[in-house]
């Protein structure tokens, strides 16, 4: 259970860090830019350019840590327990015809 929340956790907290990072070009270009000196607005433009690029958690350089993720982390879960539900539920009922 303890597992989970914190799956659940990194989860959420990777679509949040996505979502911002996805904002930060549009909170730069709705500042008074043009008001500026041109060194700020140069490296404004860089800002703008380089927020054109989401950030996201990754998970071992694989995985991106997002809800998409913690939904295929669920199924995975899900579906394991109950395989090896079915299997003891199996054996239990052979030792049972056994008796």
């Amino acid at each position: 259970m303890y597992s989970l929340v914190e799956v659940c956790v990194y989860c959420f907290a990777g679509v949040k860090l996505e979502t911002e990072s996805e904002l930060i070009g549009f909170a730069a270009y709705s500042c008074d830019w043009y008001r500026m000196d041109p060194n700020f607005r140069r490296t404004l433009q860089m800002m703008i350019l380089r927020s054109g690029s989401a950030v996201s958690l990754q998970a071992g350089k694989l995985y991106p840590v997002n809800l998409t993720t913690l939904t295929n982390y669920l199924q995975v879960a899900y579906s394991t327990s109950m395989i090896l539900f079915r299997i003891t539920r199996k054996d239990t009922a052979l030792s049972q015809l056994d008796l």
